[in-house]
């Protein structure tokens, strides 16, 4: 192998591995204060836009709470009450536009998740180019399934 082509492989790995979560497989989290409830979100594994160096940033109630990499997960004791939780687009690692907004009602105690994916959702044709066009999704998961898929996934905060 010539060392451009290794240097080129070893570059590509670096990317690759630059986009995906690093840190502590799932665990439930606690609930520390009687008054709060944990809300998960998780972004599961997809092949789709995995070297992609920007990453969207996720919100609640307007405040940044990080870059919800492929493979991640956020846990959050919150209040008990509505809670509005959003994903900015990144350009050049800025957050620059809201691509999915949802709303969750959390219970004292009570844990909920929220999956966010990001697909192949059509193709944009302009010849002699075909490019796809991304689907975003936020949604709320029931809790059997969450757990499932959330397990192989690393913490993000």
């Amino acid at each position: 192998m010539t060392a451009a082509r290794f240097v080129s492989s070893l570059l590509v790995l670096v990317v690759l591995g630059a986009c995906t979560a690093r840190g502590p497989a799932y665990a439930p989290v606690a609930v520390t204060n009687e008054n709060e409830g944990i809300l998960y979100v998780y972004r599961p594994h997809t092949s789709y836009l995995i070297a992609d160096p920007d990453i969207p940033y996720i919100y609640v109630n307007g405040e940044n709470r990080g870059r919800l990499k492929i493979d991640g997960y956020f846990a959050f004791g919150l209040a008990a009450g509505t809670h509005v939780v959003s994903i900015k687009e990144s350009v050049l690692g800025v957050p620059l536009y809201q691509i999915e907004e949802i709303e969750v009602v959390i219970e004292e105690g009570e844990s909920k998740f929220l999956r966010y994916t990001r697909n192949v959702g059509s193709y944009a044709v302009s010849p002699p180019l075909v490019m796809p066009v991304p689907k975003n999704d936020l949604h709320e998961v029931d809790p059997d399934e969450a757990k499932v898929e959330i397990s192989y996934t690393n913490r993000l905060n």
